[in-house]
């Protein structure tokens, strides 16, 4: 909440704190639920230092939130829940990398986001969502805003 009203600072230091319970909780690997929330904690401290123009402090906590992920997709496969988060977070990084000028590993992140969201749009069908997954492109560089 404090993030919204615009207290970066304030909601940094909250969210690092709940980011210290969720690390307690999510001992236990085999609690996805754990797992996912402290993935969740790490883009909550994300999302704060990047309104306090940290963007490159902000890029472990996205780091570890798709080792999270990755983690999760491989204890199921076919979670659509895991497979939606980690590409959603590797679009997030690939974001962040693209706004730092590392446009090389911005790439790799978004062919693996964009190949995730194909691999859910062929699954689901159903899910409208997903059918814009093929209008995602790599634009040319000099068309991107920062």
């Amino acid at each position: 909440m404090k993030l919204k009203a615009g207290d970066a600072a304030g909601a940094l230091t909250a969210y690092k704190e709940s980011l210290e319970i969720r690390r307690d909780l999510a001992k236990d690997m085999s609690n996805t639920v754990a797992q996912r929330g402290l993935a969740i904690s790490d883009e909550n401290v994300a999302d704060a230092l990047k309104k306090l123009g940290k963007l490159e402090d902000a890029l472990p906590y996205d780091e570890a939130d798709i080792a999270i992920f990755e983690r999760l997709l491989q204890l199921d496969n076919n979670s659509e829940t895991a497979l939606d988060d980690l590409a959603i977070a590797l679009s997030r990084v690939g974001t962040d990398l693209r706004k730092l000028g590392r446009l090389d590993e911005t790439f790799v992140d978004y062919d693996r986001s964009l190949a995730l969201r194909r691999r859910l749009a062929n699954a689901h069908p159903e899910r409208s969502d997903l059918r814009t997954c093929e209008t995602m492109s790599r634009k040319p560089p000099g068309t991107w805003e920062a």
